[in-house]
């Protein structure tokens, strides 16, 4: 069986390094199911507590080159649930967890793709891959960051362009605004009732 299934395991190899990454999800499938009953789906936790630890291997690659496949098929949530369950099942995975900040950053979610990293970074501090990526993920944040903040402050200001516009134009329609003499008089009169004004008025 073990050599059944490292045998399939090397096609899956082949075949993603050739970039047949249908065939790569097809063989590897053909290999889990090598130790799995009634097609049933395989926990990889579940599988590595049962099962001989080169079996747990083999099928834990591939679940890492299904990943990949389904990252190059533009499948990211596959891929991060089936790195999701390797990395589950062997924390110190440094490869899964690289391959999974990968479709954390192609999803936009540079947080979580950080969070990969870092971790990884704390396996393996001389990964000069791990420094690299987050080198390059913290600069897109810093650069994304200065973005956001300048858009916010061009918003601000043309709001209070528009605001300015706003009154200048009530203050124009303001000053147009011409009220007979008569209106006006009446308008002094009510406004001023005890004035000498309304007096005289009154005595005519």
């Amino acid at each position: 069986m073990l050599k059944h299934a490292q045998s399939t395991r090397d096609k899956v190899v082949k075949h993603c390094n050739h970039k047949e990454y249908f065939d790569v999800l097809t063989y590897a499938q053909k290999c889990i199911k090598i130790f799995t009953k009634d097609d049933s789906p395989v926990e990889l936790v579940t599988f590595k507590n049962q099962s001989h630890h080169k079996a747990f291997e083999i099928v834990k690659d591939c679940y890492i080159y299904s990943s990949i496949a389904y990252l190059q098929l533009n499948q990211h949530e596959q891929a991060i649930s089936l790195l999701s369950e390797v990395i589950t099942s062997d924390g110190h995975n440094v490869q899964s967890l690289i391959i999974r900040s990968r479709a954390y950053e192609m999803l936009g979610l540079s947080d979580k793709a950080l969070a990969d990293l870092k971790q990884a970074k704390a396996i393996d501090p001389l990964n000069t891959i791990v420094t690299k990526s987050i080198d390059k993920l913290t600069k897109q944040k810093e650069h994304l960051t200065l973005i956001t903040s300048a858009l916010k402050g061009a918003d601000s200001c043309s709001q209070l362009k528009n605001q300015s516009t706003r009154n200048s134009s009530l203050a124009n329609d303001v000053d147009n605004v011409q009220i007979p003499r008569e209106r006006l008089t009446s308008l002094q009169v009510s406004l001023h009732p005890s004035s000498p004004s309304h007096i005289r008025m009154n005595h005519e």
